[in-house]
C-alpha cells in the first residue's frame, strides 16, 4: 500500500514534466513563428524590391537590378535565388540558378505565399511567390498596351533563400528549452518533496497522538491544536469514536459487574440451601421444600440468562419481525390471564378500556413486551391498587397504555428505567423476583417492531407506560389506505427508563 507522501510525489513527478513539456512546446512554437515571420519579412522585402525593378517594354519583360546592391543573387557560395515567369514561361532568373528553375507555385495569387522547399543545390530553403503587374514603358503605344492588357499576362515572381541559419537557431532553441524544462522539473520535484514532507508533518503528529490512545486512556481526546483545517473533520470523528468506545467499555464493565451480582445472589442462595440440606438427615418433606426452592431459583436464573441472550441478539440486530394479523386487545387479555392469580393475591383491581384494534405485527415478540409490562404493573402496584389497561387505534397502528398505582419511581428516575439491571428499589430487596432487564428487553423489541415505548412516573402516583405500535402490513394491504407514518402519542416521550 502506497503512502500518501509517495502518491503525492509520484503525481508531482508525472505532472511537473508534463506541464513543463507542454509549456516548452507552446513557447517553441511561438518563438518559431516569430523567427519564421522575420525570415519571411526579409524574403518579402527582396521580392518587392525585385518587383519594383521589373518593366514591360514592347511586350517584353525586363528586370533591371543592380548586382552590387543584391550580391546574394550572384555569389557562388550559398546564394539566394529568384525567377520571373510570364505566361508560365521563365523570362528572367538570378545568375546563381545557372540554368536551373525554382518551383513554380501551385496557386498564383497577388498575395505573398510562403512555403518550405528544397533549393536547386539541395539545401533546405523557403520561398515567397506572388503575381504582380510590371511597370510599363511610357513610350509604349496605346494599342500595344491595350493588347497586352487584354492578354492579361501578369508576371509571377519567386524569391528563395536557404534556411540553414533559421534551422540552427530553432535547433538551439529546442535544446535550450529541453535543458531548462529538465532542470526545472528536477528542481520542482526536489522542492515539492520537501514541501510534501513538511505539509504531511501534521498528519504524522495526529497519527502519533492516535497511537498513544489505548484501552486504559480512552478518556483522552486528540487535541485540535496544530491540526490543519483539512484534518479537523477526521479529528472530530475520531474524538466522537473515542467517546463512543469509552461509553461502550464503561457499559461493558458495568454490565459485567451487574451480571455477576445478579447471578451471585441466587447462586449463594442455592449453595446455602444445599449446604443446610446436606448438613444432616432430614424428612422427605424438608428435602422437597429445598428442592422446590432451588427449582424456583434455577428457573429465575434461567429466565434471566434467556433475557440476556435475547438482548444480545437484539444488540447484534439478529432479531427480525414477522407479520400476522393480531387483535391487540385480545392478546392483552391472554397475557393478563397469566398474571391474574398474582393480581388477585395482591387485591389489585384491573380497569379495561379496549377499542377494537387489529394490526399486522409479530405476535410472539409483542406478547413478550406486553407480558413484561403487565408483570411489572402487577409486581410494583401497591397492595389493593389499580392497574389500568387501554388500547386505542391510530391512523397507522395502535397505542397501548398500561398504568399502575403506587409507583416508587420519581419523574427524574423515569429516565433510567430502560437501563439494564436498574431498579427503583435501590436496596434490591426484590432481586429474587426481578433482574431489572424487562423494560430494557421491551425497548429493544419495540425497535425491532418499528414502534416506540415511553414511560412517565410520579412517585406515590401512577407509573405509566405507552406503546405506539405501527402496522407492518404493506400499504396496499391496509384497509384504511392511510399513510404508514407513525402517529404521535398523546404525551411527550421520555428518553429511557425501567422498573
Amino acid at each position: 500500500m502506497r503512502s500518501l507522501q509517495s502518491r503525492l510525489l509520484l503525481g508531482t513527478a508525472v505532472a511537473t514534466p508534463t506541464l513543463f513539456a507542454i509549456a516548452g512546446f507552446i513557447l517553441y512554437l511561438a518563438v518559431r513563428a516569430v523567427l519564421i515571420g522575420e525570415f519571411d519579412g526579409t524574403l518579402d522585402t527582396k521580392a518587392r524590391a525585385l518587383a519594383s525593378v521589373t518593366e514591360r517594354k514592347n511586350g517584353r519583360l525586363r528586370l533591371e537590378w543592380d548586382e552590387a546592391q543584391m550580391p546574394e543573387f550572384s555569389t557562388a557560395k550559398r546564394p539566394d535565388y529568384f525567377e520571373v515567369w510570364a505566361d508560365r514561361k521563365p523570362v528572367a532568373r538570378a545568375d546563381s540558378l545557372r540554368g536551373g528553375d525554382l518551383s513554380f507555385p501551385a496557386e498564383i495569387t497577388q498575395k505573398l505565399s510562403h512555403q518550405f522547399i528544397t533549393l536547386p543545390d539541395g539545401r533546405a530553403g523557403r520561398q515567397v511567390a506572388f503575381q504582380y503587374e510590371p511597370h510599363r514603358d511610357e513610350d509604349e503605344s496605346e494599342r500595344d498596351s491595350a493588347a497586352t492588357a487584354g492578354a492579361g499576362s501578369g508576371a509571377v515572381l519567386v524569391v528563395a533563400r536557404e534556411t540553414a541559419g533559421l534551422d540552427r537557431v530553432l535547433t538551439r532553441l529546442q535544446w535550450l528549452l529541453a535543458a531548462v524544462c529538465g532542470a526545472a522539473t528536477i528542481s520542482a520535484i526536489g522542492v515539492m518533496a520537501w514541501v510534501v514532507r513538511a505539509g504531511l508533518r501534521p498528519v504524522v503528529g495526529v497519527a502519533g497522538r492516535i497511537s498513544r490512545v489505548g484501552i486504559s486512556s480512552l478518556s483522552d481526546r486528540i487535541a485540535p491544536q496544530g491540526v490543519p483545517a483539512e484534518l479537523m473533520p477526521i479529528v472530530d470523528r475520531l474524538n466522537e469514536l473515542l467517546a463512543r468506545l469509552e461509553g461502550a467499555f464503561a457499559r461493558e464493565k458495568s454490565f459485567t459487574a451487574d451480571v455477576a451480582h445478579e447471578l451471585r445472589t441466587p447462586l449463594a442462595g442455592l449453595e446455602t440451601a444445599l449446604e443446610v440440606c446436606a448438613s444432616r438427615p432430614r424428612e422427605p418433606s424438608a428435602y422437597e421444600r429445598v428442592i422446590n426452592s432451588c427449582l424456583r431459583t434455577t428457573r429465575a436464573m434461567h429466565a434471566m440468562v434467556d433475557t440476556l441472550l435475547l438482548l444480545a441478539r437484539a444488540d447484534a440486530r439478529q432479531l427480525t419481525a414477522s407479520r400476522e394479523t393480531v387483535d391487540v386487545g385480545k392478546l392483552l387479555q391472554e397475557c393478563w390471564n397469566a398474571h391474574e392469580p398474582v393480581a388477585s393475591k395482591r387485591a389489585l383491581r384491573v380497569e379495561w378500556d379496549l377499542a377494537p384494534t387489529e394490526l399486522a405485527t409479530d405476535r410472539d415478540k409483542l406478547r413478550v413486551v406486553l407480558s413484561n409490562l403487565l408483570e411489572n404493573a402487577v409486581s410494583y402496584a401497591d397492595v389493593g391498587g389499580v392497574v389500568r389497561i387501554a388500547v386505542r387505534g391510530l391512523a397507522a397502528g395502535a397505542q397501548v397504555t398500561i398504568r399502575n398505582t403506587g409507583s416508587r419511581v420519581s419523574a427524574e428516575e423515569a429516565a433510567q428505567v430502560f437501563e439494564r439491571f436498574w431498579r427503583g428499589d435501590a436496596a434490591r430487596t426484590d432481586a429474587g423476583k426481578h433482574a431489572g432487564l424487562g423494560l430494557s428487553l421491551c425497548q429493544k423489541i419495540m425497535e425491532v417492531l418499528g414502534g416506540e415505548i415511553a414511560v412517565t412516573s410520579e412517585k406515590g402516583g401512577e407509573f405509566k407506560v405507552i406503546l405506539v405500535l405501527p402496522n407492518l402490513l404493506p400499504r396496499s394491504d391496509q384497509s384504511s389506505g392511510a399513510s404508514p407514518a407513525r402517529a404521535a402519542p398523546e404525551i411527550e416521550f421520555a428518553t429511557q427508563d425501567s422498573k
